[in-house]
């Protein structure tokens, strides 16, 4: 996915990496027991939406002015 001839990349990091990745074996132990419908797998499918509105429309929702994001983060985005 490219926004204005730039690759978009969309990162998640630290507690929210982890929960996420948590979620997703959660979601695949419910469809393995034929779970089709839940409240993690509804959670699942938004925070999935976000993300791909996000590849799409990097200027969605609210710009964090760069001074404010820690440096830490920052080198994921290079």
């Amino acid at each position: 996915m490219t926004f204005r001839g730039k690759p978009v990349k969309v990162i998640i990091t630290g507690d929210a990496k982890e929960e996420f990745e948590r979620l997703n074996k959660v979601i695949g132990d419910e469809i393995s027991r034929g779970i089709t419908s839940s409240e993690h797998q509804t959670l699942f499918n938004s925070i999935k939406q976000k993300i791909e509105l996000i590849r799409n429309n990097p200027q969605y929702g609210i710009n964090i002015p760069k001074k404010l994001i820690p440096k830490n983060t920052l080198n994921y985005m290079t």
